[in-house]
């Protein structure tokens, strides 16, 4: 046994003899590598060395200076600034330098960064990067690390700029959030994808809450995100748009957090986190609000916030059915683009006014297709026409217009889109299509699906939201109000509706004093009158006139060829004639009323506004055709008539009215399907 033990000891001996050779040989082996790196460094090593009094010059890159470039292509941005001064040199390899007074950057610079200035006549660049509000400098590299991290997961990536400029101050995160979402969901129609989601948080909410308090917000805009809505593409679509989800509403962005470190993820993927430089600007309200809320750390504070927001979501769904109730048992669309209000059904005085106001805000937003919601103002002037029964004066309030429904003894209230507010230069107020390229509207896949997911949540809604003796808030005509009765439920104890409170108010007075909040809130929405909007259609097209029409126009070769003895100058160049579609005017009404009291072919001469005069056949067609559009027409309250799509011609001279079956030739094709954008109630929503 002694010997055995023995000869284990030499075997263990020489085992770790070996195992020490075997790492020296290693390390011999890491130390020449090193010499070779180091050699092959040093050739493109430049020893440098400055004195005081010298001039250098800065070099700022890798980092991209998008805030001073003068070129759009962003190589071509100057790569040193200067020359500086040196002041004195600190430590070793550092350099102070004398830079411009106001430049907030730190003057000492590590001597790589530094390049002597040779000769006198050198071109001086003495302008710095700019420093942001919050003090920072405005570089960007972590726009490099988001492309190469795209690069790296194979992501594409889409960029989008201001082809009208860059909005208003005050206006750039809502401008933004909207192009955001318009791309998104153009990219999801085309790529077939029917729910889209998203990473809005509790932490998101909770600012939103804030932000929506300090702008005196109701509890419909106190409920905040819903966790499910429907977005539209800015053209028709066979989808029903796209359904856009938050499944991460319940928590808070430290939860998130958590899960991502501990799925380490960006680490296992080489990848570094990425923040948005934008997040820590003070320029905006909601990064203030997140600030502020970031002090309060207390767990309870987080809690009632957001029980306070489930309240509010919770009176939201039920207003939402009321309404969507009440639209279906008093409200009558026409194919003609108006609504009509039947009030001894919809009983307007039975109502809340929360109720009503959503009510009758939800259907002037249908036939403006007006993307915002009406507020203020506006909405009480609804609410006081519509409780006026009978009804007997007109109204005009965003961009609709409302008035007694002849032979109704004012029992019926007519809807209408109103014209007079529109701008002839709103080039995106109509999309076009092109009929020959593959332009269709037939149902797909993905409209069966958005419509049994809206069908499922729907159902599941009935059962949460209950009766109406558990809903709070309803009679709360201001955030006030609702702040003291969430707390006479307990929602809320007196620390979190102190802290509210006093950050309603601070944001208040920011509002007030900076110039991100214009007083004017219509800005948006404001359209000048510069006459009537036109839109040029070529044969083979299309176009969503308003976003509420849509207009196809194509030749009728084969009612042509029936009709072989018409013949007028439009069959002639009805291959090939560019139309234009504008909405009614007095002037069309009175025309029609003209043509269809020719009884015979007569020659009328007819002013176009030029210094020709024209000569235009009225033909037994056209006179037929004019006849029982009149009679159509005088079936459509007025103010309904004039939002009619019209065809004319490049002398203005009417072609076709297709909503109401006119045209003055069998060769014109045109045809007018009320088709608008969003349907109403502003399509689905669910906050439980």
């Amino acid at each position: 046994m002694l010997g055995a033990s023995k000869e284990g000891g030499g075997d263990a001996g020489e085992l770790i003899e070996r195992r020490q050779n075997t790492l020296q040989v290693l390390k011999e082996n890491l130390k020449r590598a090193q010499k070779r790196m180091k050699k092959n460094a040093d050739l493109k090593r430049s020893e440098r060395s400055f004195k005081e009094g010298d001039w250098v010059y800065i070099k700022l890159q890798p980092y991209r200076q998008v805030s001073i470039a003068g070129h759009p292509n962003s190589k071509l941005n100057p790569k040193y600034y200067g020359p500086y001064e040196i002041l004195e040199k600190v430590g070793e390899v550092a350099y102070r330098l004398n830079l411009p007074p106001g430049s907030s950057i730190h003057p000492v610079f590590h001597v790589s960064q530094l390049k002597h200035r040779c000769g006198e006549n050198t071109v001086s660049s003495p302008m710095l990067l700019v420093v942001g509000p919050d003090g920072e400098v405005r570089i960007e590299p972590q726009a490099i690390l988001t492309k190469r991290m795209i690069k790296i997961k194979n992501i594409k990536l889409d960029r989008d700029n201001w082809p009208d400029g860059r909005p208003k101050q005050g206006h750039l995160q809502e401008a933004a959030r909207d192009k955001r979402y318009q791309l998104f969901v153009e990219l999801c129609m085309k790529q077939q994808i029917s729910v889209l989601l998203i990473a809005h948080h509790a932490d998101d909410q909770a600012e939103l809450l804030v932000l929506r308090l300090s702008l005196n917000s109701g509890v419909m805009g106190l409920a905040g995100m819903p966790f499910v809505s429907q977005l539209f593409p800015q053209g028709i679509s066979p989808n029903q748009g796209v359904l856009l989800v938050r499944p991460m509403l319940e928590f808070s962005k430290g939860d998130i957090y958590k899960v991502v470190y501990y799925l380490e993820i960006c680490q296992g993927s080489n990848l570094e986190w990425v923040e948005d430089p934008t997040n820590k600007s003070m320029l905006f309200a909601r990064n203030r609000i997140r600030s502020s809320l970031t002090n309060l750390s207390s767990s309870v504070f987080w809690s009632e916030v957001q029980n306070l927001i489930s309240a509010c979501r919770l009176t939201r769904s039920y207003i939402d059915k009321i309404c969507q109730e009440l639209i279906s048992q008093s409200v009558t669309i026409s194919e003609f683009g108006y609504a009509t209000i039947d009030l001894e059904k919809l009983k307007p005085s039975e109502i809340d006014d929360l109720c009503l106001s959503h009510y009758l805000t939800a259907l002037v937003q249908f036939i403006a297709q007006r993307h915002r919601p009406v507020r203020g103002r506006s909405s009480r002037l609804l609410v006081e026409y519509t409780r006026g029964i009978p009804c007997k004066n007109f109204l005009t309030v965003a961009g609709c217009n409302l008035s007694p429904e002849p032979g109704s003894k004012g029992r019926k209230i007519v809807v209408s889109f109103s014209v007079n507010l529109l701008d002839s230069s709103n080039n995106d107020a109509s999309t076009h299509y092109n009929c020959l390229s593959g332009f269709q509207f037939e149902g797909t896949k993905l409209c069966t699906e958005v419509r049994d997911i809206i069908r499922e949540q729907n159902l599941c809604s009935n059962i949460v939201i209950g009766d109406k003796a558990k809903i709070p808030f309803l009679n709360a005509k201001n955030p006030t109000d609702i702040l003291t009765e969430a707390k006479k439920l307990n929602l809320v104890g007196d620390f979190t509706l102190r802290n509210l409170s006093f950050l309603e108010l601070d944001e208040q007075k920011r509002f007030c004093s900076s110039k991100e909040t214009n007083n004017d809130t219509s800005v948006l929405h404001r359209r000048t009158f510069k006459g009537a909007l036109r839109v040029h259609l070529k044969p083979g097209h299309a176009c969503h006139f308003l976003g509420r029409f849509l207009v196809t126009y194509g030749a009728n070769d084969s009612a042509i060829n029936r009709n072989a003895s018409h013949f007028c100058q439009f069959c002639e160049a009805s291959g090939e004639r560019e139309v234009t579609i504008r909405h009614m005017v007095d002037a069309d009404w009175l025309f029609l009323r003209r043509v269809s009291s020719s009884c015979n072919i007569e020659k009328v001469s007819m002013d176009a506004g030029t210094s020709n005069q024209l000569e235009f056949e009225f033909s037994d067609y056209m006179v037929h055709s004019a006849a029982k559009a009149l009679k159509a027409l005088r079936l459509i309250p007025a103010s309904a008539r004039r939002a009619l799509p019209v065809v004319v011609d490049d002398q203005d001279l009417l072609l076709s009215v297709p909503s109401v079956g006119f045209s003055c030739c069998p060769c014109i094709n045109v045809v007018a399907d009320f088709r608008p954008r969003v349907p109403l109630g502003g399509g689905h929503n669910s906050y439980l």
